[in-house]
């Protein structure tokens, strides 16, 4: 792959406080991903057809010794396996001749990303129709979009820097003040994600990291949650601007050998959060949540001596609400039901929740229909284009609500491919500036919704 190398010159924008800790706003449906002959899996990347990318180890490249970490028994890995998991089905993918493989990153035409290498020498590379392409003078890619877009890292003469490859031109990514930049994940808006790594102390002896957003030629920090957090680190960014990754709250409890003390996160509004902790493991491990697809689903691995991989699916795509603390007997009792939502009694308080199924997909539908598409002004031709779409979807919806068996099957693959479109043509917008990205991340939340309510269908 031929490429040309272009520097840009960064604008910092600093996030100056601090966002709040949430419990999970949605409950997920937790499956662990983990290939048959591994003893140690890592998850990073999911697609919106749910194709799962990472890497493992096998029995032959895993070392347990007596010695050489803080907590023995200690493991080492002499080697490990990149693969892909489609429809309960796993595949390995390694370069030729390499001793360490890792698939990192995966868009929707199922093109993936990843470094190879042995002890002393990393390279990216990017997978596609079955082949690999070697990317020259970088140590790995991470992620890679709709568009071919691939983001990543290059490691020369002890400087770390980002990178993003966009139809050949490489822009090196550093954060001015860091001692070191990685690029992880890349939307198809077009930002970024990842972290920097910084001194925070006078005598430059302690490092600390935290994450950023690249968009449009501009770095816009990501608080840390905590005061104490010394780790913060996003690896995994959707089109509707939910951002995912790891932190360490308190480095006083953390275990290197277990990763105890490490948490995923989720910050559903971009850079300025709440922040969502997931504490998926058990046993005193960390969690770590790595990447992200339109329909909300995150995937990671729980960390430890032997690291498992994982797949969380949201049950419901939004929250339930109190309204305004009425106390009520029945659920004839409480009629301040939305559209796209019904009140119901619960402990004698009054609570909306979201309609479901054939209802939701109808409601939300009307509702993208019948009110402005996002707050900001949107070009008349754009704005009904978008809406000949939701009228088409809304059709589908129609059919298969009438339609059984295979059917109904065919039609909700045929309304989900639909969104699907109707989700580039809005990130295609976005990014030509025909509205604002601000207006295409709401619109993707919507069509995230609605592709929620979708797979809840049966």
């Amino acid at each position: 792959m031929l490429y040309r190398l272009r520097l840009t010159s960064l604008i910092l924008a600093l996030a100056v406080s601090p966002f709040p800790i949430q419990a999970l706003a949605t409950s997920f449906s937790v499956s662990a991903i983990d290939p048959p002959v591994s003893v140690s899996t890592f998850v990073y990347a999911i697609n919106d057809s749910g194709m799962i990318v990472g890497s493992y180890s096998d029995p032959s490249q895993i070392v347990v010794q007596d010695s050489g970490c803080s907590r023995p028994p200690c493991v080492h890995r002499s080697g490990g396996h990149g693969f892909s998991y489609v429809n309960g089905t796993f595949t390995t993918i390694d370069h030729p001749g390499a001793e360490y493989n890792s698939v990192r990153g995966v868009n929707n035409l199922g093109q993936m990303v990843g470094n190879y290498g042995g002890d002393s020498d990393s390279h990216g590379f990017l997978f596609s129709g079955g082949s690999f392409t070697t990317i020259p003078n970088v140590s790995g890619a991470d992620g890679i979009n709709d568009a071919g877009d691939i983001v990543g890292t290059i490691v020369s003469d002890h400087l770390i820097q980002g990178y993003v490859l966009h139809k050949g031109i490489m822009t090196l990514l550093y954060v001015p003040g860091g001692i070191g930049t990685r690029a992880f994940a890349i939307n198809n808006l077009g930002d970024i994600v990842g972290y920097y790594v910084a001194y925070i102390d006078a005598s430059h002896t302690h490092t600390a990291s935290f994450g950023f957003l690249y968009r449009k030629g501009s770095f816009t920090l990501i608080p840390a949650p905590t005061p104490s957090t010394r780790e913060f680190q996003p690896y995994g960014i959707n089109d509707a601007g939910v951002i995912s990754g790891d932190y360490l709250p308190d480095i006083a409890v953390f275990d290197s050998e277990t990763s105890h003390g490490v948490y995923g996160f989720l910050l559903s509004s971009g850079v300025d959060g709440p922040l969502t902790r997931l504490d998926l493991a058990t046993n005193g491990t960390g969690t770590i949540a790595w990447g992200i697809n339109n329909r909300g689903q995150v995937v990671g691995y729980t960390g430890g001596r032997i690291d498992h991989g994982f797949v969380a699916t949201p049950e419901s795509p939004t929250t339930t609400t109190t309204l305004g603390g009425v106390q009520c007997d029945h659920d004839q009792d409480c009629d301040d039901g939305g559209v796209c939502s019904r009140a119901v009694c619960r402990d004698r308080r009054c609570e909306r929740e979201s309609i479901g199924g054939i209802r939701g997909l109808e409601c939300q539908l009307g509702g993208l229909r019948a009110g402005p598409l996002c707050t900001d002004s949107v070009p008349p031709r754009f704005d009904s284009r978008i809406r000949r779409q939701i009228r088409r979807a809304q059709d589908l919806v129609d059919r298969i609500a009438g339609a059984k068996g295979k059917r109904r099957k065919r039609l909700r693959g045929a309304l989900d491919r639909h969104l699907g479109a109707v989700g580039r043509a809005v990130t295609k917008a976005g990014s030509n500036g025909t509205i604002t990205l601000d207006c295409a991340g709401s619109i993707h939340r919507s069509l995230v919704n609605l592709r929620a309510d979708l797979a809840d269908i049966t």
